[in-house]
C-alpha cells in the first residue's frame, strides 16, 4: 500500500469509527449550544413583547416558550 491507509486493517477501521463518532458528538455540542443560544434569545424577546400583553396572555406566552424550548433540546 506505500504510503496510503490500508481501510482493510480492522485497527484503521476502528480508528475511522472513533473519529466519526467524536466528529459527530462535537457537532452536536456545538449546534446544541448554538440552538440553544438562539432559543434562549427568542424567549427574551418574546418575553420583552408579552410584558405590553395583559398578565393572563403573557403566562401564556411564556409557557409556549418554555414548551419549545423542551422539545428543540434532546
Amino acid at each position: 500500500m506505500g504510503g496510503y491507509l490500508n481501510l482493510n486493517s480492522q485497527l484503521n477501521k476502528d480508528a475511522l469509527v472513533i473519529c466519526k463518532s467524536v466528529q459527530c458528538v462535537v457537532l452536536r455540542i456545538f449546534i446544541g449550544y448554538q440552538v440553544k443560544y438562539a432559543i434562549r434569545e427568542e424567549i427574551c424577546r418574546e418575553n420583552r413583547i408579552s410584558r405590553e400583553l395583559p398578565n393572563r396572555q403573557q403566562e401564556d406566552t411564556f409557557v409556549d416558550s418554555a414548551n419549545r424550548f423542551d422539545r428543540l433540546i434532546p
